[in-house]
């Protein structure tokens, strides 16, 4: 009688990952991880399920802190331009972290496939993940991979960013001095091995994507050619995203704007009122094509570039098979929710997604007069004392040097009496 009582005041057992998910094809490769594609056996949610090997545990106890921290970042992060986590499951020999599929090309693939994009196309892009990475940093938390690879396009230029393997939680004027990160995206000040402010090191990657979008190549090859002449702009480039490209490739971290102050960049502010008007012309744009009226209101010479941006990137469609290359066909809407996942869960979730989507636009939507206030202060006030910290140091070091240089004009003058002396005596 006992044991059949206490068999049933026991709690059920939780489910294994093979009793819930069902593995498929490779999807991706990390350095101490694979990636592959699921599926969820009674939702039917497709799932990205990262395997980490216990043995790889053994050799290197790091990875599983790492694990446990990608784990947490990923569950505080709610927003639509971040990949969506769904679960954490461990078994005899794996590790599994479990993530929403996401249906798209890696944004590394886009640009091999049209080349350079134009200034209307890139602003699409780049915006959104201005926009993830300053709800990241408004978290308090950096990425330190920012990169193609780690950005997912779909075919109306919705983005959504992946990978937080290295990402870390950052305190406020907290200095971090871990070497990470891909070393064509990677800020000078991390490679060097010096301790840096990440979310500036972000900045730094994001200016790299940046030039990328725009010019079809990075600006450097080889951490020897990362001097600021070495950076060359191709012709018809605006002045207004040149300078932003420059701000965000200062090689002083300081200088470089934070993710808010981008967003109200002139560059970012034009496109977002272009954005604007042809939304409002786009339903009249396929019967009388008449991008002249639109030159009209927008006073603007180079609307060609634009007319090309309304169509969309012409990109190879794959096969069902071909999962591994992380292209699928039918890419339709990128947030990618479960058809059987019911709507109260799924209105729920855009909720709390668009709760902390506003919390952090209500930081960067200004009205016009307040940006025009801004662009006399183009430093934040923690970037100016810093900035003023670093020029004092110069001062500083100048005085040191002044110094020295004195002291060793007086030693050369006492030797050359010195020696007068000795030659008189010989004499």
């Amino acid at each position: 009688m006992t044991n059949s009582f206490l068999e049933t005041e026991r709690e059920p057992k939780r489910k294994t990952f093979d009793e819930i998910y069902e593995i498929f094809e490779t999807i991706g490769y990390g350095s101490n991880s694979k990636v592959k594609f699921g599926v969820h056996k009674e939702k039917g949610e497709k799932v990205a399920i990262k395997i980490i090997s216990r043995k790889k545990f053994k050799i290197d106890s790091h990875l599983g802190f790492l694990f446990k921290r990608e784990k947490e970042i990923l569950k505080r992060l709610e927003h639509r331009n971040i990949v969506q986590f769904c679960a954490a499951y461990q078994s005899k020999n794996n590790y599994y972290l479990i993530t929403k599929y996401i249906k798209g090309w890696e944004l590394l693939e886009v640009i091999n496939h049209t080349g350079k994009l134009s200034e209307f196309t890139a602003f699409k892009i780049w915006s959104q993940i201005v926009k993830a990475i300053g709800y990241c940093h408004s978290q308090d938390i950096v990425h330190r991979d920012i990169k193609p690879e780690n950005i997912i396009v779909n075919k109306m230029y919705k983005i959504k960013i992946i990978d937080f393997g290295i990402s870390n939680f950052v305190r406020k004027n907290e200095l971090l001095s871990t070497n990470c990160g891909s070393p064509l995206y990677t800020a000078p000040e991390v490679w060097k091995g010096k301790h840096y402010n990440g979310k500036k090191a972000d900045i730094w990657s994001l200016g790299i994507v940046l030039y990328l979008l725009v010019c079809g190549k990075p600006p450097f090859y080889e951490h020897n050619n990362i001097l600021p002449n070495n950076i060359t702009y191709p012709l018809g480039l605006s002045e207004s995203l040149v300078s932003l490209i420059k701000r965000t490739l200062s090689f002083y971290p300081m200088k470089r704007p934070s993710c808010k102050k981008i967003l109200k960049h002139k560059w970012l502010t034009e496109n977002t009122k272009l954005e604007k008007i042809l939304e409002s012309e786009i339903i009249e744009l396929p019967k009388t094509n008449n991008f002249k009226n639109i030159k009209h209101k927008l006073n603007i010479n180079d609307i060609s570039n634009h007319e090309n941006d309304m169509t969309k990137p012409k990109i190879k469609k794959e096969t069902s098979n071909e999962i591994q290359s992380s292209t699928i066909n039918n890419l339709s809407d990128i947030v990618n929710e479960s058809s059987t996942e019911s709507s109260t869960e799924s209105s729920n979730k855009t909720k709390i997604i668009r709760k902390n989507e506003i919390e952090f636009e209500k930081d960067y939507n200004l009205n016009e007069k307040e940006i025009l206030k801004e662009k006399k202060s183009d430093l934040s006030t923690s970037d100016e004392v810093s900035y003023m910290e670093m020029e004092r140091e110069k001062e500083h070091n100048k005085k040191k040097n002044k110094k020295k240089t004195t002291k060793k004009k007086k030693n050369n003058k006492k030797r050359k009496k010195n020696k007068k002396k000795k030659r008189v005596k010989k004499k």
